[in-house]
């Protein structure tokens, strides 16, 4: 395969986000600033994300806050989601990574109202998650020029292989989330059993056109699974 662009989390190591990204610098191309809780996040300053970060030989996707708070509307959510944009803008990110709603009719308002407030909904890529496995909104997202981020670990945790098969999915992928789930935990790549490995197998071969466009994200946690997961991931490359 040819050049990958290989990107992890901001929280590999017990340490702040520039501190992450300075050390992270020599062995990924991109990170993902991971927004854990709206409300913390909504309150980031320069100490928390310093214009620095733009020095570091590296390229930056924002993964939403996983509590966006949806039950007090969709427009609620819209604005908040447009402050973590633009205190974020400095660093170019290539994605914004967005655990969508699973109610379809609240996702058709959240694209009708992102468009409203001119959201970058072509750099908006929505995850498989528990509660949304993407097939019920599939027919929206097909009309709108949001891609998608194929979260491996959910994929195989929450039995969701059925969303493999929805038309023109793999043109779609802009993103994967690479990880073994162990009951909810995100583990190194490298324990990946059988089947799980035939998978990742079938959709790196699906995605091998594009695959120059894409981020190949280790969503570890601690610098030891991120290093196997590492030396996994690129064996693996090799072999297809």
């Amino acid at each position: 395969m040819h050049k990958l662009k290989i990107g992890t989390t901001s929280f590999v190591f017990p340490d702040t986000i520039f501190e992450n990204c300075k050390k992270l610098q020599h062995l990924v191309d991109e990170v993902s600033i991971v927004m854990f809780e709206t409300k913390s996040c909504l309150n980031y300053t320069v100490k928390d994300l310093p214009y620095e970060l733009k020095n570091f030989d590296l390229t930056y996707n924002i993964h939403l806050p996983l509590d966006l708070e949806w039950e007090k509307g969709v427009s609620y959510v819209v604005e908040d989601i447009a402050t973590l944009i633009d205190k974020t803008l400095f660093l170019a990110p290539t994605s914004y990574v967005l655990h969508p709603p699973a109610p379809k009719n609240i996702f058709v308002d959240f694209v009708e109202n992102a468009q409203k407030r001119d959201l970058p909904l072509n750099k908006f890529l929505i995850e498989n998650v528990k509660e949304n496995d993407l097939t019920d909104i599939w027919d929206i997202v097909q009309n709108t020029p949001i891609n998608v981020c194929l979260d491996i670990g959910h994929l195989i945790e929450y039995n969701q292989f059925n969303m493999l098969n929805l038309d023109k999915i793999f043109q779609k992928i802009n993103m994967l989330h690479l990880y073994t789930p162990k009951k909810g935990i995100h583990k190194s790549l490298a324990l990946l059993d059988k089947k799980g490995l035939e998978i990742l197998k079938r959709i790196l071969i699906k995605i091998y056109p594009k695959s120059s466009q894409i981020t190949y994200l280790l969503e570890v946690f601690n610098f030891k699974d991120l290093l196997t997961s590492l030396d996994f991931f690129k064996s693996l490359c090799r072999e297809i």
